[in-house]
């Protein structure tokens, strides 16, 4: 994460990175409960869900595990694949494409012309911009979450819009995560561990109350300012004409 700091003596501009690794952030706040089956697709659809929370269900029950960290679901016209280790997020239009492995490798061919195109190379996943697999990097929020957009056609009566995190957790923490943050009126809410929007690894996501969130982001806002205070000290900055502020990832 990268703030942006001014130095109340020049005026000169410092932009600062502020990281916490999970021991850190485990040293200041709970521990991380791990995940008992991370292939399972298990979950039971509630008669009286929301539309996103059955959307989420549906994505849980259709994942299938690829190959190690990689897994892929459906729902509707797009479907999704998850690198569990780095929390990225991409997705293809499964009406013009299909999906295939070969070895190590995962392919899209288009059915119309029979092209293939290779989208994961056995270490990474490659992104088109447009057509072909995209990343999820569309930002949905005022808080630069990004995800992916379901848009109102003739499948949804309106625009539904799924976030990268609340995808994970959706797939890899199952029942508990679609019941008690996805809903609309739901008083739990999905609280990135090292307050990093863009870390959606299942190791720095939780559900929390919406209370026990806004004390973690107290405790964690303290901790950042400490380290910027910290960085900037040991470059002879003193004190600082404004309060830190967080820079947006492109």
């Amino acid at each position: 994460m990268k703030y942006q700091v001014i130095c109340a003596k020049t005026g000169e501009l410092y932009v600062v990175d502020v990281s916490f690794t999970d021991e850190e952030v485990e040293k200041h706040w709970k521990k991380w409960v791990p995940i008992v089956d991370e292939d399972s697709n298990d979950v039971e659809i509630k008669p009286y869900w929301d539309d996103k929370q059955i959307g989420a269900g549906v994505m849980r029950k259709n994942k299938v595990k690829v190959f190690d960290g990689i897994h892929h679901t459906t729902l509707d016209e797009y479907s999704i694949f998850v690198n569990r280790k780095t929390g990225e997020v991409y997705h293809y239009n499964n009406k013009v494409y299909k999906y295939g492995v070969k070895g190590d490798r995962i392919f899209l061919t288009k059915y119309l012309t029979g092209e293939e195109k290779m989208v994961y190379d056995g270490k990474r996943f490659l992104t088109s911009s447009g057509e072909w697999l995209r990343e999820n990097k569309q930002t949905l929020s005022d808080k630069s979450f990004k995800g992916i957009l379901y848009p109102k056609n003739n499948l949804r009566y309106r625009k539904i819009a799924y976030k990268n995190h609340q995808i994970i957790t959706a797939l890899y923490f199952g029942q508990d995560a679609i019941e008690l943050a996805l809903g609309e009126d739901a008083e739990h809410q999905i609280n990135h561990r090292n307050l990093d929007n863009d870390d959606n690894r299942p190791e720095n996501l939780e559900i929390v109350h919406k209370d026990e969130n806004k004390e973690h982001a107290t405790i964690f806002r303290k901790l950042i300012k400490q380290k910027i205070q910290e960085t900037l000290s040991s470059l002879g900055v003193g004190h600082l004409a404004n309060k830190a502020k967080k820079v947006k990832a492109s």
